[in-house]
Formats: C-alpha cells, structure tokens, sequence
C-alpha cells in the first residue's frame, strides 16, 4: 500500500500518511525519485527508520533530495555528456 500510494500521490509517503497506513507494508517510507515534469525515474524505499526520524522536517529534506536527483536524472537523459 506504500508503494501504491507514493505513485497515485507522486510524492514521498511515509507510514504517517493516512493513505498508506491502510494496510500492511515492508517498507517505512518510499521516496519517488521524480522531476519537475512529474516523470519517476526510479524510487527509495526505506524499510527500517527510527520513530523520531519521521519528522516533518526530515520527510521534506528526503523528497527536495530526491526531486533534485529526479532533474539531474532528466538532464542526464535529454543532455547526456
């Protein structure tokens, strides 16, 4: 259900999120590596986290991180070197 989430939502979920606590999962938190363009490249999957990491401030730093590497992955594709 993470999984699942993460891609209808286009976002980084955690189990905080109401619609990926819904059931059973693995996995703690999925992070989208995605570009401006809303294209997902790939993703993270977290399947171990301590309780007080899952702050809002460290799920913000999580998915500008892997926004940032969705667009150098878009740059890397449409402008290889």
């Amino acid at each position: 259900p993470l999984i699942a989430a993460m891609f209808d939502e286009k976002e980084l979920v955690s189990l905080k999120n109401p619609k990926a606590s819904s059931g059973d999962s693995k996995y703690h938190i999925a992070i989208p590596l995605i570009d401006v363009n809303d294209t997902i490249y790939g993703a993270i999957l977290v399947e171990k986290v301590k309780f007080f990491a899952l702050k809002e401030n460290t799920l913000t730093l999580l998915a500008v991180m892997a926004g940032h590497l969705g667009d150098l992955l878009r740059h890397e594709i449409t402008n290889p070197i």
